[in-house]
């Protein structure tokens, strides 16, 4: 009984803090789709740098720090 509280308990605590997690989800692929075409040719000078793609996003609401920032691949 005691043991089955205290799991409630902290199924509690995570469920909450799972809940207070905010994501913000961004397609970029159709964004940069200039920049993901022109790639350099392998043994070229060319920088990395002259192929990036800036973005730029507003969010909904104010975030607290610390703010981490992941990206997903499909199909790779």
């Amino acid at each position: 009984m005691t043991i089955g509280i205290i799991c409630l308990g902290i199924g509690g605590y995570m469920i909450s803090q799972s809940n207070a997690v905010f994501e913000h989800v961004i397609r970029y692929d159709s964004d940069c789709e200039n920049k993901q075409q022109a790639k350099p040719l392998p043994g070229s000078k060319v920088k990395v740098e002259d192929y990036t793609c800036t973005l730029a996003f507003d969010l909904e609401k104010d975030v607290r720090g610390p703010v981490y920032v992941y990206y997903q691949l499909e199909n790779f």
